[in-house]
Formats: C-alpha cells, sequence, structure tokens
C-alpha cells in the first residue's frame, strides 16, 4: 500500500504541477478577468488573439473563467504549496481553495446549467464537502446533485449494471444526508443508487454502532478502494485529479465517526498527511468571501 500510495501522491504533485504552469503561461488573462469580475461583477469578456495571422476576438462567459480559474490555478496551486510545506495555514488554503469547487456549482446551478467535464461523482465529492465542511450549502449541492441525475437519467439506465460511483459515492451521500436530516433530498438521490460496495456499507453501519475496529477495517478497505478507482477514466469514481488528491469521501466519514463519539484514527495511511488538520477552525480569505458574496 505505501510504495503505491507515495508513486500516486507523487504523480498527482507533477500532474498539478504540470497544470498550474501550463495554465499561468497560457491564459494569464483569465486570471485578470477574475479579479475584474470580483471587484465589478462584471460577467461577460472578450480577448483578442491571433489566429492563423488573423486577429481575432474570443469571448468569455464568466461561468467558464470561474472553472478555469478554480480548477487551472486556484486547486493545484494550494495542493502545490501544501505539499511544499504542510501546516495550519496552508490547509486553510487548500480548503479555501477546494470551496471554489463548491462556490462554481453553486453558480452553476443558479444558473440551471451543468459544468462540461464535471460528473456526478464530483458533485459526490463536492457534496461531501459542504456535509464536512460548509453545511449551509448542503441544500445547494444536493439540488445541483439532483439535477444532474434527473438530466442525465436515461445514459444511467442504459448502463445500470456498472458502478460508476452509484453504489460507492452516491451511496455514501445518500446515507450521511439521511444523517444530516436531508431525508427528502436523499430520497431523491436513492433512486439512482445500485447495491452498495460492501466496505462503504460497513463504514456508515460502523459509524451508527460506533464500532472502532469494524470502522478502522473499512476506511482502510476504502482507501485501497480510492487508490484503485483514481484514474482518468469515466467509469471510475475518482476520474478527476482533484479529488484523487482529496479523499474527501473518507475524510468525511471520520469527522462523522468522531462527532459521532468515536476515537480519532490516526494512522489511516492515505489521509495521514491530512490527518492532523481536519478539525481546524475554517478561515475563509477575503477573496473567497468576495467571491462567494458575488455568486451567492
Amino acid at each position: 500500500m505505501n510504495n503505491k500510495l507515495n508513486s500516486h501522491k507523487q504523480k498527482l504533485k507533477e500532474f498539478f504541477i504540470k497544470v498550474y504552469k501550463s495554465e499561468k503561461e497560457q491564459a494569464n488573462f483569465l486570471e485578470d478577468f477574475y479579479l475584474e469580475y470580483l471587484k465589478t461583477g462584471k460577467s461577460d469578456f472578450e480577448f483578442k488573439t491571433v489566429v492563423f495571422g488573423r486577429e481575432k476576438i474570443v469571448k468569455y462567459e464568466v461561468s467558464r473563467i470561474l472553472q478555469q480559474y478554480s480548477y487551472g490555478f486556484k486547486i493545484p496551486k494550494a495542493i502545490i504549496d501544501f505539499e511544499n510545506n504542510s501546516n495550519n495555514i496552508s490547509f486553510s488554503e487548500l480548503l479555501n481553495a477546494y470551496y471554489y469547487d463548491v462556490l462554481v456549482n453553486a453558480r452553476a446551478f443558479s444558473e440551471s446549467k451543468q459544468i462540461d467535464g464535471v460528473l456526478h461523482t464530483d458533485l459526490c465529492m463536492t457534496l461531501l464537502l459542504t456535509l464536512s465542511y460548509f453545511p449551509d450549502k448542503i441544500e445547494i449541492i444536493s439540488n445541483q446533485l439532483i439535477r444532474f441525475l434527473e438530466e442525465n437519467a436515461q445514459k444511467l439506465e442504459k448502463y445500470a449494471v456498472q458502478e460508476f460511483g452509484r453504489g460507492s459515492l452516491l451511496y455514501l451521500v445518500v446515507e450521511m444526508l439521511k444523517l444530516r436530516d436531508f431525508s427528502a433530498h436523499a430520497a431523491i438521490i436513492s433512486k439512482y443508487c445500485i447495491k452498495p460496495i460492501l466496505c462503504y456499507q460497513e463504514a456508515i453501519e460502523s459509524v451508527i454502532s460506533n464500532d472502532e475496529q469494524k470502522f478502522s477495517d473499512a476506511i482502510e478497505e476504502l482507501a485501497a478502494f480510492h487508490l484503485s478507482n483514481s484514474k482518468a477514466d469515466l467509469t471510475l469514481p475518482f476520474n478527476h485529479e482533484r479529488w484523487q488528491y482529496m479523499p474527501i469521501e473518507i475524510i468525511s466519514l471520520i469527522k462523522l465517526f468522531v462527532s459521532n463519539g468515536g476515537r480519532l484514527l490516526k494512522e489511516i495511511s492515505l489521509v495521514s498527511d491530512l490527518n492532523s488538520f481536519f478539525y481546524l477552525p475554517i478561515e475563509l480569505s477575503e477573496e473567497t468571501l468576495l467571491l462567494e458574496s458575488r455568486i451567492l
């Protein structure tokens, strides 16, 4: 497990360094547009470029800019900074960066849109993040997930026998929403679930029963599941690298277990470098709060 985990972490670090450098070199104007949006609320932008010797005007809508800024700038930079210097400040910045994902999806919901490339598994992870750290955003992200599922119901029915995160992440979301008194949302989402993967079911059952050994065993199996399903493959739960790096499904379960009276487990391999930061108070930066006020 350790060799596989170390290789996994190293590949992800190299990936995010590459993404951040590429975005900074090729799309600096996106950052300028993003800052203009924060200052003035301007939502439509134009960028002049030369294509085959001719000047061309490219138009950008702010939702696209926010998406690229979040996934191409904010999250990669925060991951790189945390990897280089893991401390309370860099972890807080990491949570701020992932909160941008919540806000991007919140804006998409307000516009009745889906984000290109964001699947129900991504929305599940975003929702698990809100369940753990931003509970006041649970309803809006739940509704965005429901919208995605309803709009893609025929596709999901066509591939009903395949997992696609429906027996893992979708199942976990349903059970955790129930525990947070969002039973109506859970009931709608549950229609798209399939039979749960055993370690996910055992993790939930052990949280409820406060069975420490069973929970510890299930979490280690979840960690192995996370590693084996972290590939750029649309059939797998962790298709996008930002969620391969942040195993929020495991973090959310650990936080729930401890809040339910269980003991904090210190030797969970996949999250050992994050473990000491789980319970820090969340401090949103001025920039994050300004973005939140623009969107919400």
